[in-house]
């Protein structure tokens, strides 16, 4: 008898608990919305949380993206995909539900599992709203870019841009040209030169670092063979072979890594200029 009363007793407090935090929902959600908006993006993600707990109708969805929102806000975007994941698969808007899918490969993008977000942008039809078909293609284009497959990528980022803004177009194929033009400086022509020490990192952009070099190597081959000569012993050298070898071989290498580094950070600007242009507002 007293277990039963227990149990009645449980049973009414929940009962009134879901009562009265259903008729709070609508200003938790309310509260939440001000504190996203406001870039509070933490008490609110508690916040939405929290409704979503005790939420049971149409509003979940809605929930459940604005959670995904603010996951990503806050650079958590393993936590985001989830949320933005359930949102698409529960939103009865098709054109939310898109958003949504693409704030997944967004997600996958920024956590830089490319071959991830490719595969769910090859899920994506095409739709008669251009703004979602250009939208996929520019995923695309960052996507292949990420994969070096620079080809591919230009041929999406073209692909994306709106027929009315020919200037945009223009723009992307005069980047396109720049990227084509022969690496310089060349990486494997940079190790080559450094067969004679310091040319290498010189060609490379790095001049100090080269001269550097073939000082010092010069130092440690002049000091080798005058020792030799004073000493009439080779025993000198297996001091100095490391030495020269560190240094030697180490600037080749060098070279080689900076021309390559050289080549990277140009195509990041390039990189960047298509997606300014990308991002600008249509004529």
């Amino acid at each position: 008898m007293a277990l039963e009363l227990i149990i009645s007793i449980t049973v009414i407090c929940l009962s009134g608990l879901t009562k009265v935090n259903a008729q709070e929902l609508g200003a938790v959600i309310e509260f939440a919305d001000s504190e996203y908006l406001s870039g509070n993006y933490e008490t609110a993600v508690m916040e939405y949380q929290r409704a979503l707990f005790f939420c049971k109708d149409s509003s979940q969805p809605y929930l459940q993206k604005q959670i995904g929102l603010c996951f990503f806000s806050l650079n958590d975007f393993e936590r985001a995909g989830q949320f933005l994941r359930d949102a698409s698969d529960n939103y009865p808007d098709d054109s939310i539900k898109l958003e949504c899918k693409f704030g997944v490969i967004s997600c996958s993008i920024q956590q830089r599992r490319f071959f991830t977000a490719l595969d769910e942008l090859s899920l994506i039809p095409e739709t008669k709203q251009d703004y979602f078909n250009r939208k996929k293609f520019f995923y695309s284009g960052v996507c292949h870019w990420g994969t070096d497959r620079y080809d591919a990528a230009f041929d999406s980022f073209n692909k994306c841009v709106p027929e009315n803004d020919p200037n945009k177009l223009q723009r992307l194929q005069a980047l396109e040209t720049v990227f084509r033009k022969p690496a310089c400086p060349n990486p494997h022509l940079a190790f080559i030169l450094s067969i004679l020490p310091g040319i290498g990192q010189i060609y490379a952009g790095d001049v100090q670092s080269g001269i550097f070099s073939m000082l010092f190597c010069s130092f440690l081959l002049t000091t080798g063979y005058f020792s030799v000569l004073a000493l009439k012993s080779n025993i000198i050298l297996l001091y100095l072979i490391p030495w020269i070898q560190r240094y030697y071989v180490g600037g080749m290498i060098y070279a080689r890594e900076i021309a390559e580094q050289r080549i990277s950070d140009r195509n990041s600007m390039i990189y960047l200029e298509i997606l300014d242009i990308l991002t600008q507002r249509e004529n």
